[in-house]
């Protein structure tokens, strides 16, 4: 079991790195910035947003810089909530993420047993089209529900 979990360890972490880099690269290939809006912004005030973010800087030094806050689970200062880290505003909402997750999980080990116990039994095709179906359903109406409590 050891050796299982020291495997699985061994390959998450250089995906989790490559993961990391693509998001990064395809961020700075994306056009625009995040402080760019209709109206063309003074080249002073420019200059400053970028100082002050450190876009003035060379690729590889904002990658670094980047990497170095990840290791230390730092990630600087929410941008929409001017007056909270990004580490404030995640652990607030730790308990419900972790909540949603837990629950989304219990349900699928439920219907998945209940389905595959279905499949065993040999129940005729067209239910398991029927229930998969209302599963489908279902999990677009709480995924919308939830995306409509979050904008509120």
């Amino acid at each position: 079991m050891f050796r299982f979990i020291a495997r699985r360890l061994i390959v998450t972490v250089p995906m989790v790195l490559i993961v990391i880099t693509l998001t990064w690269g395809l961020i700075r290939l994306a056009p625009g910035n995040f402080y760019q809006g209709e109206k063309k912004l003074p080249a002073s005030i420019e200059k400053n947003i970028k100082a002050k973010y450190g876009l003035d800087k060379p690729w590889y030094v904002q990658y670094g810089k980047m990497m170095w806050n990840i290791v230390r689970l730092d990630f600087g200062n929410s941008l929409k909530y001017e007056n909270e880290t990004v580490n404030e505003i995640l652990l607030r909402t730790l308990p419900v993420s972790a909540t949603i997750g837990i629950l989304a999980y219990l349900i699928a080990l439920v219907v998945g047993v209940f389905r595959n116990g279905l499949v065993l039994m040999g129940v005729s095709s067209v239910y398991q089209i029927l229930i998969t179906g209302i599963l489908v359903i279902l999990a677009v109406s709480v995924d919308q529900l939830s995306h409509r409590r979050q904008r509120a």
